[in-house]
């Protein structure tokens, strides 16, 4: 019988799946792959970034594992769900800030694991939580106040881990590399990596079409939970993108949906944004034969009561599920 003895081992090492019927459906002209992060114990890609930053907060002594310390951060949902649940395994309390935007799914798992969970208001963004967070910080009692945003770790997490993974299961070949920008961490830490590997792989960035600060300069209201905050993330490196694919809120929950009735792939709203902008390069003649890489960063379970989920999108006979032949 073989067993693991804490759920901190499971994390990373998810699979990949290559989008065969999707690809069909829209004939691509290049072969798009999928890792499926939300096979993470927590449902999320976030589960490496958290791991590390408590691995390395301990290892500063900053933190001692089952003292019962709080843990507070702010989050726009996963890291959040990432955090409460490894701290803890570790035996820390954990209180969190989030906007209150978040979907009904995430406040209920989010209050549940957590000692307090203080929504902010949801026109301030991930910029009023940050401030939430450190306000909490300071009214808890011994609490320590993380940054799961800029930490160090953010990047690093996936320069050592996901980067690799991507590039072992590709068979060392990725041409095109397609994530969405909310933190920045995994794009710049697996993009670092990548572009280590390989002279000519392209880095593409997403945000969301009606928020375009990276592309336009200006942020806006949007669906794309995860993506698209109200400023310019300091872990994000600019320099490793080729560019950025404004995606809407629209096309997003489009290709979510598609991804769920097509491949059986039960991923989130901004992982429908990274597919549709790796489909709309698929479409283009010079990336014919090319393999294009993207992730599914947490589960479509968590957004049920969005619009991703409607009485007017349920899922449609079997004959228009059907990619031409």
């Amino acid at each position: 019988m073989r067993f693991q003895h804490k759920v901190s081992a499971l994390i990373g090492d998810t699979p990949m799946i290559r989008l065969e019927r999707l690809q069909q459906r829209h004939g691509s002209l290049a072969e798009i792959v999928i890792k499926l992060e939300y096979f993470n114990p927590a449902g999320s890609i976030k589960d490496r970034v958290v791991k590390l930053l408590l691995d390395e907060t301990e290892a500063r002594g900053l933190l001692a594992p089952h003292s019962g310390q709080t843990l507070v951060a702010a989050t726009s949902g996963s890291g959040g769900a990432s955090l409460a649940s490894i701290a803890s395994m570790r035996g820390y309390a954990c209180a969190l800030t989030a906007p209150e935007d978040l979907s009904a799914e995430y406040k209920r798992l989010l209050s549940g694991l957590t000692q307090e969970l203080v929504l902010t208001p949801a026109a301030g963004g991930m910029s009023a939580a940050l401030a939430g967070a450190e306000e909490l910080a300071r009214r808890l009692p011994g609490a320590l106040l993380l940054d799961l945003i800029g930490a160090p770790a953010n990047i690093k997490a996936h320069y050592k881990g996901t980067g690799p993974e991507l590039w072992e299961q590709c068979g060392s070949k990725i041409d095109i590399f397609v994530h969405g920008i909310g933190s920045g961490g995994a794009v710049t830490g697996i993009g670092r990596y990548l572009k280590e590997c390989s002279k000519t792989v392209k880095i593409y960035g997403v945000e969301p079409a009606e928020s375009p600060l990276l592309s336009a300069g200006r942020a806006g209201q949007h669906t794309i939970a995860g993506l698209g905050f109200d400023f310019v993330p300091d872990t994000l490196d600019r320099s490793l993108l080729d560019g950025i694919r404004p995606v809407s809120s629209a096309k997003a929950l489009e290709t979510a949906r598609e991804l769920m009735r097509l491949e059986g792939i039960r991923a989130g709203i901004s992982s429908g944004a990274a597919v549709r902008a790796a489909l709309e390069l698929a479409a283009l003649p010079e990336n014919r034969g090319k393999r294009i890489a993207c992730i599914a960063c947490d589960s479509a379970l968590l957004y049920l009561s969005t619009p991703l989920f409607t009485a007017e999108n349920t899922l449609r006979p079997t004959e228009s599920t059907t990619p031409p032949q």
